[in-house]
């Protein structure tokens, strides 16, 4: 066997492995991905936010921030090699518990260890969709908050 023989080899294999791994991405739901379902009987409260918006479900008690949003998901018709990922931070609050910081996102294979849900004093927090900015002037986020 020639050595370059040999070499197209030890390229190709570690290439294929590397181009399966990522073409597994491509199976990923978007944004929109209803995510575990509620308990049944659950109380269920969607909110749409912007960047620095913040709403309170007053029946609750409980306020949300939309801190942060975090999107590499691939733009609208154009053919990505992986289906990218979403991502908003979340304030939340609630009166005598501390404030936390939760990130929640669209799916990702578990072995990237992206965030997905969250949890918060007895809240399940997960995103519903996050509209693109190349469709209006701020990207909204759809957020369904779940009693546990």
């Amino acid at each position: 066997m020639s050595r370059q023989t040999l070499s197209r080899r030890s390229i190709a294999l570690p290439l294929g492995a590397v181009l399966l791994l990522a073409l597994s991405g491509c199976a990923t739901a978007p944004a929109g991905d209803p995510g575990t379902p509620p308990p049944a009987g659950a109380r269920i409260h969607t909110l749409i936010l912007v960047r620095g918006q913040q709403a309170v479900v007053a029946e609750e008690s409980l306020s949300v921030k939309l801190v942060e949003i975090s999107d590499s998901r691939c733009p609208a018709k154009v053919t990505c090699v992986w289906a990218g990922h979403a991502a908003v931070t979340l304030q939340a609050s609630k009166p005598g518990q501390a404030p936390a910081t939760l990130v929640i996102g669209s799916q990702a294979p578990a072995a990237m260890g992206l965030p997905y849900e969250a949890s918060y004093a007895g809240y399940r927090f997960h995103l519903l969709a996050l509209e693109p900015t190349d469709t209006m002037p701020a990207p909204r986020a759809t957020i369904r908050i779940s009693r546990q």
